[in-house]
């Protein structure tokens, strides 16, 4: 029974660290993209601000992601 225990918890663990994997990834491919000059502005691709017509360029928070995950 206690061999059962074990195993079972060892399982789970390594099922949960791979979950915890995929949503790390799958949160990297979603990135913000923001205007420079209007940050209210925002999409889920890179583009042309409609207010202005800057290049949208990723949020400050997806670019300080990238350098965690990066060192």
């Amino acid at each position: 029974m206690a061999a059962f225990t074990i195993l079972s918890v060892s399982v789970l663990a390594q099922d949960t660290a791979k979950h915890k994997m995929k949503s790390a990834s799958q949160k990297t491919e979603k990135a913000t993209y923001c205007c420079p000059m209007h940050p209210d502005v925002t999409a889920d691709k890179p583009g042309m601000c409609p207010k202005c017509g800057m290049d949208l360029t990723r949020s400050k928070k997806e670019q300080m992601k990238m350098e965690v995950m990066i060192t």
